[in-house]
């Protein structure tokens, strides 16, 4: 005999455990949904990784990890800047003042190592793709495709007789 899954009677869990932050309190999930910790892991991927090099810096990897931890699991609120232009500073200061021990501290270790584990994981992927001959051709091909458009650019500035000018600037690229 078996049992269909919603008579199972399953309720989402929406523990919270609560930390004093300087006489504020904020609450820490004790659970992220798996939706919330994909795109936990991919706002740590897109920011951490060197669009140049394709490599990961390890102080990028430890800042964005811990401020979408902090962002993820708490409700404390951040603005635009404090995530994009700040992030150094906004690291700096919830660092500084215990903040990213407190909330890391405050959430289940299965949690976090389930999350590290899979931070490490994926770095680990994305380096070995980066490393292979797919992953180098991928890069190349990135790379080309703004020369390419450069290039169709010029031509049709040439072919419309927008300047002759022009044509000093394609002998200047392809040589």
């Amino acid at each position: 005999m078996s049992i269909t899954f919603s008579k199972l009677g399953l309720k989402t869990i929406n523990d919270a455990k609560a930390i004093l932050i300087n006489n504020n309190e904020v609450k820490v999930k004790q659970y992220l949904s798996q939706s919330d910790k994909v795109d936990l892991l991919v706002y740590v991927f897109d920011n951490s990784i060197d669009p140049n090099n394709f490599t990961f810096s390890p102080i990028r990897v430890e800042t964005y990890f811990s401020i979408a931890v902090v962002k993820y699991y708490t409700d404390i609120t951040f603005t635009k800047a404090q995530l994009e232009d700040n992030i150094l500073k906004t690291y700096d200061l919830l660092e500084s003042n215990g903040v990213i021990a407190q909330v890391f501290e405050a959430i289940p270790q299965e949690e976090m190592s389930f999350l590290r584990d899979c931070l490490q994981s994926t770095m680990k992927d994305v380096t070995t793709y980066n490393n292979s001959f797919a992953g180098m051709i991928d890069i190349v091909t990135r790379n080309t495709q703004d020369v390419d458009k450069k290039l169709s650019e010029l031509i049709e500035k040439v072919k419309n007789k927008e300047g002759i000018e022009v044509l000093s600037e394609i002998k200047n690229i392809v040589g």
